[in-house]
């Protein structure tokens, strides 16, 4: 089986390069399945902290947001796609809290991107394919490797911005833990917060075929 791993994309904030480089990959590759492990969504303009004066609106980041994000959908139509749930993916949902509008109000990130062939995981469990589990990485404290040991399998998460393969042995079985990098322009102004950040962030996505996992960057 081969399966295409896609990092945060926090659409609109997203490095459009490396979504085509990723995309053009997807077609040559043909996966049988492609997991976007969260923060699809960047949600800037629900984020609890200050935002630059030079940001754009709510609404035009969200015009922003549909348009790349649908366009997404419709150059992957042949592939089936699972999307995790992230924490900015979360952010408009949390913010509707805080002034008390009921969630069967609000429109779900399923409700307003309906493709027949993507399936959004929005459940606390991890998203389980061919023995792998597949989480955003905030719901866990330590680093993959040790969250990999911990639930006693193979593990795979973004989050981080950052990429990482680490290789386990247990008594009955080796298994790995995997951080996938991210899609994100690093230089937009969502990502201004990292900017000093001498780790920078790491582009690119991986992929799993007949169970060997392996990272491609883009440059």
């Amino acid at each position: 089986m081969k399966i295409l791993i896609l990092g945060d994309t926090h659409f609109p904030f997203t490095n459009r390069t490396a979504l085509a480089a990723t995309i053009a990959f997807a077609k040559t590759y043909k996966p049988d399945h492609i997991v976007q492990v969260g923060d699809f969504i960047e949600g800037y303009n629900w984020s609890l902290y200050k935002r630059a004066p030079d940001s754009p609106s709510a609404e035009m980041e969200w015009n922003q947001t549909e348009l790349m994000a649908t366009q997404f959908f419709e150059q992957l139509s042949k592939f089936k796609i699972t999307i995790l749930e992230g924490n900015h993916c979360r952010r408009y949902m949390m913010r509707a809290c805080e002034v008390n509008i009921p969630k069967r109000l609000i429109k779900t990130l399923s409700d307003l991107f309906p493709f027949d062939n993507v399936n959004w995981h929005m459940n606390p469990e991890p998203f389980m394919l061919e023995n792998i589990a597949f989480i955003h990485g905030d719901e866990m404290a330590g680093t993959v490797a040790m969250k990999a040991k911990t639930l006693g399998q193979s593990l795979v998460q973004g989050h981080t911005h950052q990429a990482s393969l680490h290789y386990i042995n247990t008594f009955r079985q080796q298994i790995f833990g995997m951080e996938v990098g991210c899609l994100m322009d690093s230089s937009s102004i969502a990502g201004r917060y990292a900017i000093k950040n001498p780790m920078r962030t790491w582009t690119g996505f991986a992929t799993i075929t007949d169970g060997v996992p392996s990272l491609r960057p883009l440059r």
